[in-house]
């Protein structure tokens, strides 16, 4: 019955010649209108500016549920204020609603459909890295400006809380951007959190951070922008290894018995958490990013492993969360990268450098012993 539903308020759509006098060519994205189970995915032409966009519409069947609905309000919100910043999906219009009405048995019904318009992507990133190839250099390069990305929303007080692949697109003239702001929280004076608990930690749990699965944002939710960092780390591990982070550390049952957290008292969860995190962190060490896969050249195989480590790390004390740290450690590879043969040719000599002053330093030894021994003599 979902399905029909869903069908049918996509062709209801579809049928419309234009959206408010100003987007006109609506097509669904892929057979369903995308993936999401609260939201239908259109491309449109935006009469205003002749350029194809995407519309994001709520599924007039989930209004029953406010906070999905209220969420959608938001992501539309913080799109919004974020229009014209760089590595975020370019918001295009504010958030509008329609009525059309459908015949059910005869009977005139009216269906609310409310929609706003952003930047039409061709990919994401979770779809790219499964069917493009990529070179070293460009993953770095992507995975740059997603840090970039969420340095641009953490500096405005949004922590996103759904990092991962997914929801990072490709556009068609190049460039990956954040988008789907659906589970962000805006922390300021004036906005209210859409839920004071959480029976589940918001976002994908393949790439939620081990303080969010104990629960420790229903304790100090501004966690959230450390628990970021964690699924940036997750998100590095799984574009050059191949594999994701969450399964190696599902597999050891870290989920399950992080988890354990959410059966002690909200009031005492963080002090019991910060009393056994180092224990943690030790009894599930971070899996090497080399072992799952060639995906890292040797020349940078060790820098690259140990910034998924720091952005990843169990212990969120001790967690990477400076960007300029970030940056530059990403630089570097690139730095290192591009002058590859240079940085070889110069750890070879670097190399015969110190072979020849270790042996001119024996052979002075040997020359100094005899000598001493002639003296003796």
């Amino acid at each position: 019955m979902a399905d029909r539903f869903r069908d049918a308020c996509l062709q209801i759509v579809e049928n419309r010649n234009t959206i408010d006098g100003r987007f006109s060519k609506v097509r669904r994205l892929g057979a369903t209108g995308g993936i999401g189970c609260f939201s239908l995915l259109f491309s449109a032409v935006d009469n205003s500016s002749g350029r194809k966009v995407a519309l994001k519409f709520y599924r007039p069947d989930k209004m029953g549920e406010s906070y999905r609905w209220e969420s959608f309000q938001r992501e539309a919100r913080i799109l919004e204020g974020l229009a014209g910043q760089g590595d975020i999906v370019e918001w295009v219009a504010p958030l509008a609603s329609f009525v059309e009405t459908a015949s059910v048995s005869g009977v005139p019904f009216p269906i609310s459909f409310s929609y706003y318009a952003m930047e039409l992507a061709v990919s994401d990133l979770e779809t790219a890295l499964a069917s493009a190839n990529w070179t070293p250099a460009s993953l770095l390069s992507a995975f740059r400006c997603m840090c970039r990305a969420v340095q641009r929303v953490h500096t405005r007080r949004i922590a996103h809380r759904d990092i991962k692949p997914g929801n990072f697109l490709l556009l068609e003239e190049g460039g990956v951007k954040l988008s789907d702001f659906g589970t962000a929280r805006q922390f300021d004076a004036v906005t209210r959190p859409l839920a004071t608990g959480y029976t589940s930690p918001p976002g994908d749990l393949l790439y939620a951070a081990p303080e969010t699965l104990a629960g420790l944002l229903d304790v100090d939710s501004e966690l959230a922008f450390v628990a970021d960092f964690f699924a940036l780390g997750a998100i590095l591990f799984e574009m050059f290894s191949g594999t994701k982070l969450g399964h190696h550390l599902a597999g050891q049952r870290l989920h399950d018995n992080l988890c354990l957290f959410g059966n002690v008292k909200p009031a005492q969860r963080q002090f019991v958490y910060d009393q056994v995190v180092n224990s943690i962190a030790d009894g599930y060490p971070l899996p090497a990013m080399a072992a799952q896969g060639p995906g890292v050249p040797p020349c940078i195989r060790d820098r690259v492993d140990d910034l998924y480590r720091c952005l990843a790390a169990l212990n969120y004390h001790k967690r990477l969360t400076d960007f300029q740290t970030i940056f530059r450690r990403i630089d570097t590879c690139l730095l290192i990268l591009r002058y590859e043969e240079k940085f070889r040719r110069w750890r070879e000599q670097k190399e015969r450098f110190r072979e020849a002053r270790e042996a001119k330093r024996k052979r002075l030894a040997t020359a100094l012993s005899t000598k001493l021994n002639g003296v003796l003599k």
